[in-house]
């Protein structure tokens, strides 16, 4: 699967698939981001989990916050391997 394909594994904590499940309530690199998603979830009188997340209006700017925090998504974000290019941090580490 390395002709052009791009591989997507957890960046965070190098887990072997990404799941929803994982991002949102499990990896322990963003237990602190967490954080803020277990508090709002409370005040509402709820568990954390998929479905207060994303079933939830009340949960919606927490939940933005949390991807913000996290940078899943952000553009300069290393979240995806493509065998043929180089990282930017594989580049630096090659620049003086």
């Amino acid at each position: 699967m390395y002709g052009g394909e791009i591989i997507y594994r957890f960046p965070a904590c190098g887990a072997e698939d990404e799941t929803i499940e994982h991002y949102l309530l499990a990896c322990p690199s963003y237990a602190h981001e967490r954080w803020a998603l277990t508090r709002q979830a409370r005040k509402l009188r709820k568990q954390l989990s998929l479905e207060t997340l994303l079933g939830d209006h009340n949960m919606v700017a927490s939940l933005a916050n949390y991807i913000d925090a996290t940078r899943r998504f952000s553009e300069k974000g290393e979240h995806a391997y493509h065998p043929n290019k180089q990282s930017m941090r594989q580049r630096a580490q090659v620049e003086p």
